[in-house]
């Protein structure tokens, strides 16, 4: 079986939840980074990534240093909704697939970044 390895950007509620009820319960998928602005968030994630028999993840409070770790297949954007469009166009520009939990903008200019963005690098995107 192959595995997904996921870095994960956003650890509040919505974060929180996809992680322990969704991405945990999933065999394929490895979360080999956490990130959050709160340090106490990322501690508590790592520690259900670990309790449900992974391997601890990489710990950060800085998207960007997702973008130069080895290995991340994507980055889940589950952060407020003004800052999914950066962390998924730093991704894209990395080279690194990037997925928004949600429609993840307010202002059309910024859609169009994210097509753009795609069309530029062909890294895919989803939302």
């Amino acid at each position: 079986m192959d595995t997904v390895k996921l870095a994960v950007v956003g650890l509040g509620e919505r974060g929180e939840q996809l992680l322990k009820d969704v991405l945990l319960k999933m065999d394929d998928v490895e979360i080999i980074g956490v990130c959050d602005l709160y340090e106490d968030r990322v501690e508590n994630a790592a520690k259900w990534v670990v309790d449900s028999g992974r391997k601890e993840p990489f710990k950060t409070q800085d998207y960007r240093d997702f973008l130069t770790l080895e290995g991340v297949d994507a980055i889940m954007a589950y952060t407020s909704w003004d800052m999914h469009t950066e962390v998924c166009i730093a991704a894209m520009k990395a080279g690194i697939p990037a997925a928004s939990e949600v429609g993840c903008e307010y202002a059309l200019d910024n859609c169009w970044r994210l097509v753009h963005t795609y069309e530029e690098t062909g890294t895919p995107y989803m939302f």
